[in-house]
């Protein structure tokens, strides 16, 4: 199986996100080294449509995108793209920004959809304050029939954590909410999506953290 990370350039909301520096190396070879050092990958390969990005990329393999697959694409456009071209039936996408996994989380994922026909298997996190509270933007409360209930006492849910999804080619053709996913839950500490940059600051806060702890 291979891996590809897809990391495209021209991030708005935090430019320059995927190879933002995290001690001393663009954040993107810390997820490369990572999915390396975890064993289960023939190859890993970066899907990009910047020259800037291709050139941090210190190891693994890099893969520019064509030109209708540049800019704000469809991850899903890509990923299939990039399995016809290299005849893949099943693949592993990583995101670049995902270097709070470990190679134990990726080999207990490879383990889990080798074992159980899911169309993907993914990484998911509580969120940190039941969204059944929430506010809307004009200040009213989006459930108002449960506001009166106790936190500890609402159903939990989970969001996708941002890291890695298992997956086939065919499965890439459903709609995503058709998909049949096997979603492993991790704790909030170790993963962080990073679309901000106070999303960064707190990626690297947990990653430091990480180092202490090795």
């Amino acid at each position: 199986m291979i891996c590809i990370i897809p990391a495209r350039g021209g991030s708005e909301r935090f430019p320059g996100k995927n190879i933002a520096m995290l001690f001393g190396q663009p954040i993107i070879n810390h997820t490369i080294d990572i999915c390396l050092e975890s064993g289960i990958f023939d190859e890993v390969i970066v899907s990009t449509d910047s020259d800037e990005i291709a050139d941090s990329v210190y190891v693994g393999d890099v893969i520019l995108r064509p030109r209708h697959l540049s800019g704000d694409k469809s991850e899903t456009d890509v990923l299939k793209y990039h399995m016809d071209e290299l005849g893949e039936v099943t693949i592993c996408r990583v995101y670049p920004f995902a270097c709070l996994l470990t190679p134990g989380r990726l080999i207990k994922g490879a383990e889990r959809f080798d074992n159980n026909g899911t169309d993907a298997v993914m990484e998911c996190t509580e969120y940190a304050h039941p969204p059944q509270r929430a506010i809307d933007c004009n200040g009213h409360y989006c459930n108002p029939e449960l506001i009166m209930q106790r936190t500890q006492d609402l159903d939990k849910r989970f969001h996708d954590a941002g890291t890695f999804m298992f997956t086939t080619r065919a499965a890439l053709d459903k709609p995503l909410g058709e998909r049949y996913i096997e979603w492993i839950p991790v704790p909030r500490i170790d993963v962080q999506d990073v679309d901000t940059a106070e999303d960064f600051e707190l990626l690297k806060l947990k990653f430091m953290r990480r180092m202490m702890l090795v």
